[in-house]
């Protein structure tokens, strides 16, 4: 079984984050480099496929935002018409979406001093939040790294394992870095403390998790980057839960 996860091309907010504001965030395409990026991602792809002898279209899901959908466009441009049989089926699934970052972005931009105050305090609020709770503190009107984690737990625990009980071996899924940083939290049990230490996927980049009966490999095979094929465990340095890791006894007990 293999599931291929990738993360969409450049884009407008990668280059300049006032298009969170001016574009809005689920409403943000690609660049030109993302296009090449996506179109790089989909030769990769096509190499892939065929050196591996897959003769059907995998399972494709993904994130409904443009970003997303276009990467898919670019990729699927790159694979011939006839290196699978019949037309892919493709879902679009909510879940795979973005974090969403709230409000404080957009208030940073404004300049009457009112706003600017209400941001200072909102980002203060945030700050503490954040110390108490990093995982799960929400900044204003926006989600938290637990919120993303649960969202894509909730996709694997159901649309996923209903596609492995009708019998699915491959699949793909474009996406967004954090969702795929939370996918590897959620396959591989890993703590939490693994949110911060796991690297950001690049624009394009492909990661593969292959396996079965619990026993998965997870490599990154193609930097969208470099627009190279590499072989890197992005979750070898993640230290799982033990007995020798767990609290000690206090002294006073």
């Amino acid at each position: 079984m293999r599931i291929l996860l990738v993360r969409h091309g450049e884009s407008e907010g990668n280059v300049d984050e006032q298009a969170y504001i001016t574009i809005g965030d689920s409403r943000i395409g690609l660049t030109e480099k993302g296009w090449e990026q996506a179109e790089g991602t989909g030769i990769f792809l096509k190499k892939l496929y065929k050196d591996t002898g897959t003769k059907e279209w995998p399972r494709i899901f993904c994130s409904s935002y443009p970003r997303a959908l276009q990467t898919l466009g670019g990729i699927h441009s790159q694979i011939p018409q006839n290196l699978f049989e019949g037309k892919p089926k493709i879902y679009e699934d909510v879940r795979l979406t973005e974090q969403c970052f709230g409000a404080l972005a957009h208030l940073t931009y404004h300049d009457d001093e009112e706003t600017k105050h209400i941001a200072e305090l909102l980002t203060e609020f945030s700050k503490q939040a954040k110390k108490a709770a990093p995982l799960s503190a929400r900044l204003p009107f926006g989600e938290s790294p637990k919120d993303i984690i649960l969202h894509t737990k909730n996709f694997i625990d159901g649309t996923l394992k209903r596609d492995f009980d009708e019998g699915s071996e491959d699949l793909l899924i474009v996406c967004h870095g954090a969702v795929i940083k939370a996918f590897l939290m959620n396959w591989f049990h890993l703590p939490m403390n693994s949110w911060d230490e796991l690297k950001l996927p690049s624009n394009g980049d492909v990661i593969a998790i292959e396996g079965g009966s619990k026993n998965w490999s997870v490599t990154k095979i193609y930097d969208g980057t470099t627009a190279k094929e590499v072989s890197e465990n992005p979750i070898e340095d993640i230290s799982h839960i033990c007995p020798d890791t767990l609290p000690q006894k206090p002294e006073f007990k």
